[in-house]
């Protein structure tokens, strides 16, 4: 009876050391075939700098539905572009410009069949709100001494202004009075501080700002459409949760933030 035991025993012990072989490779690291059935429970998330605050009050609410952990890397679409093309770890990207979002894709770099457009943006002319001077699209160029823009080739904001100045015919002349800036938000503090008298940025970053006042609204005829599009990093470790975040963003919770904070939505 007792020998009947030991070998039961022995052959309980046998399977376990083979499962557990079976699972380590000659490193003593679990087999990348075993590992890739668990899934990341955190993100990270490239997104534009415009969506800063946003963003942070969507992060909690879906950090509790889903109980998980998200992080955010809010930078200029094309720092994030670049990002993402340097296997940065970023799990999902939300860009400001359609352009970016492309280029990735062409690259297989982002999981296609998961782009879809987040939401939409107005740009506007901006100045301080102690500018006494009433400044528009047709007398800035002989008001303003500093105009605050992004870098038209890594920050969409900056790409849509100089669109704007070109279409108007008076890039030329305020070439000279250009602060150009690293994203949308540093343009924003720009103006805020009164460091330039004017700048353009998105109609979601003017309002809320109390220091700044919106001088302008630019006409959509004048620059390409702002279109934010979202997708899933195809190197991503977890891309099922990364869909998940987009698509909550298609909720009517989020959509209620994201229109709190002055972008368009679609109903």
């Amino acid at each position: 009876m007792k020998s009947i035991k030991k070998i039961i025993l022995s052959m309980i012990c046998l399977s376990l050391v083979i499962l557990s072989v079976s699972c380590k490779n000659k490193d003593g690291k679990t087999n990348t075939s075993e590992a890739s059935k668990v899934e990341n429970n955190e993100l990270l998330i490239g997104a534009a700098a415009s969506l800063t605050d946003a963003f942070n009050e969507i992060k909690p609410i879906f950090e509790e539905k889903e109980n998980c952990k998200l992080n955010f890397n809010f930078a200029a679409s094309g720092t994030l572009q670049k990002q993402v093309e340097e296997d940065g770890g970023l799990d999902v990207f939300v860009s400001a410009s359609e352009d970016k979002m492309n280029k990735l894709i062409e690259q297989d770099l982002i999981i296609k069949d998961t782009v879809f457009p987040v939401l939409k943006n107005g740009l506007v002319l901006i100045t301080n709100k102690d500018m006494k001077e009433s400044i528009n699209m047709e007398n800035f160029v002989d008001i303003s001494n500093k105009i605050a823009i992004g870098q038209p080739d890594v920050v969409p904001a900056g790409q849509y202004a100089k669109q704007t100045l070109e279409n108007k015919d008076i890039w030329d002349k305020v070439e000279g009075k250009l602060v150009f800036a690293k994203d949308v938000r540093a343009v924003l503090a720009y103006v805020s501080s009164g460091e330039c008298e004017a700048g353009f940025v998105y109609k979601s970053d003017a309002i809320i700002d109390e220091n700044v006042k919106i001088a302008e609204e630019v006409g959509e005829d004048l620059h390409d459409p702002i279109v934010y599009p979202g997708g899933v990093v195809k190197s991503s470790k977890a891309v099922k949760l990364s869909q998940k975040f987009l698509d909550f963003l298609k909720e009517d919770e989020s959509k209620e933030i994201l229109k709190k904070y002055g972008f368009l939505v679609n109903d």
